[in-house]
């Protein structure tokens, strides 16, 4: 993933067409093509197995793509921040939920034929699972043993339950989710064309500006039913909503695959052995 601003007099529209083209040809959840909202995607709170889709348009600067991660934001201790971009406690934020409600819950990937094996990485979620408590749910998903050429498009469907919002938060607009999903394309530790990951900002591991896209995340909105403008401005309160990101530690942990980089330990980068005596 290289994504380059090349600027030279005379060219102004034709860089700024190959930025807008570029928008589209990232790696994203699909949009919901409704009326008044065509180029979003947006689910409601509360709803139980609503289907999305993961959008695939092409691979790692014309490498295929070979495997590819994604992890959602349901761990006990995401990254929250407001509309204004601070920071919020997630105990703050998991109060807007009803008892035992997570953000996201019990996702589930559909069988695709890109793919041979389709592995669920579960982990360690704050509290929740629709059909009662439970400690662990899935976090992230892993597709390998498979290949999607580089001018074809991939779309890989999977379905999950969102969260029940408590009724009285009728200032809370809606809640961004933030979903990293990683493209991995070949075993080389280094180059453009290794690895495409879709991570909106840099972590211990995903620290390469090249491949990484700091400042861009796959995004789907979960509209609040509660939510009523009047009625919040009637009791003196301010329209707001949350962004909600895995944190650093979760990112490095259920992303990467054995290897690829950042994990793995060979590839274009090592050592040339010489048996023998070049005197």
């Amino acid at each position: 993933m290289t994504i380059r601003l090349k600027q030279a007099a005379g060219l102004v529209l034709f860089a700024a067409s190959a930025v807008a083209s570029s928008a589209f040809a990232h790696t994203t959840i699909v949009k919901k093509n409704t009326p008044d909202e065509f180029a979003m995607r947006t689910d409601l709170a509360g709803t139980s197995s609503v289907l999305n889709q993961i959008s695939i348009p092409h691979g790692c600067n014309g490498k295929p793509v070979k495997a590819m991660t994604i992890l959602f934001p349901n761990g006990a201790d995401p990254v929250v921040e407001d509309n204004n971009g601070d920071p919020v406690d997630p105990v703050d934020f998991f109060a807007h939920f009803e008892t035992d409600n997570n953000i996201l819950m019990g996702p589930q990937p559909a069988q695709v034929v890109t793919w041979k094996k389709i592995e669920v990485r579960e982990g360690p979620v704050p509290h929740h699972d629709n059909h009662g408590p439970k400690d662990t749910d899935a976090r992230a998903f892993a597709y390998t043993k498979g290949t999607l050429p580089e001018h074809l498009l991939g779309l890989y469907p999977w379905r999950q339950t969102y969260g029940k919002i408590k009724e009285g938060k009728t200032c809370l607009e809606k809640i961004q989710l933030r979903i990293p999903i990683v493209n991995y394309c070949t075993r080389l530790r280094s180059g453009d064309d290794r690895v495409d990951a879709w991570i909106g900002r840099l972590t211990a591991k995903f620290d390469d500006p090249a491949v990484v896209s700091e400042g861009f995340w796959p995004t789907l909105d979960i509209a609040n039913p509660h939510y009523d403008e009047v009625a919040c401005d009637e009791e003196e309160g301010t329209p707001y909503y949350y962004k909600v990101s895995p944190s650093d530690e979760d990112i490095d942990e259920f992303l990467p695959l054995k290897g690829y980089w950042p994990n793995n330990m060979g590839g274009s980068h090592f050592p040339f052995p010489f048996p023998f005596n070049v005197n």
